[in-house]
């Protein structure tokens, strides 16, 4: 299943971008997975923010991050999916990291207050590898399940990311490319006060 959207550069507060090294680059329209999917492939013109995302990917001191706000599902996937970032009609390369919801998210699943989940992904070497052949750009899905079975996993339940945006950070991994996500995620929501739209 393929998705098409256009992704625009965003606009940022003043203020925002004023106090904060943490900054939305562009944002994403609300994605779907539905119930019983395999893989969804959301399709993504990044022309308008190609030059910042390829600035931001060879600088050392900051990072791409893929961020998924306002993940929810009626009742458990059953599955987990993995995400990749990639240039459209190429090959999806290494994955980005999964988004798995375990309680968080889960509607069925909550106890009080519902809240939805909130993943983000480190991006930058798919970023600037998809730029290198296109400006338009591809965020894969795949569902993954546990048991290895012969079939392929299906979705149980529809999921819907209600915020997904792509947002430049400072850098905090390691040498080994890991850390930092959740204290981006941190950072994230501290600064972002009052989020800005798109049309």
């Amino acid at each position: 299943m393929r998705l098409r959207f256009l992704l625009a550069a965003s606009a940022v507060f003043p203020a925002l971008a004023a106090t904060s090294p943490i900054h939305i680059a562009a944002r994403l329209a609300p994605i779907t997975i539905p119930a019983h999917a395999t893989a969804v492939t959301v399709e993504v013109n990044a022309a308008a923010a190609r030059r910042e995302l390829l600035a931001a990917a060879n600088d050392r001191t900051r990072d791409i991050l893929l961020d998924l706000d306002g993940i929810e599902a009626e009742r458990s996937p059953e599955v987990y999916f993995e995400v990749y970032v990639h240039a459209k009609s190429a090959a999806r390369g290494r994955s980005a990291g999964n988004v798995a919801l375990f309680g968080s998210g889960i509607r069925s699943e909550a106890r009080g207050e519902f809240h939805p989940a909130h993943v983000q992904l480190v991006i930058t070497d798919q970023v600037r590898a998809a730029l290198g052949k296109s400006s338009r750009l591809a965020v894969t899905f795949v569902a993954q399940g546990a048991g290895g079975s012969a079939a392929a996993p299906r979705s149980a339940s529809a999921l819907t990311i209600g915020k997904p945006s792509i947002i430049i950070a400072p850098r905090t991994r390691d040498a080994c490319g890991t850390g930092g996500i959740w204290r981006h995620a941190r950072m994230f929501r501290h600064h972002a006060q009052a989020p800005s739209s798109v049309g």
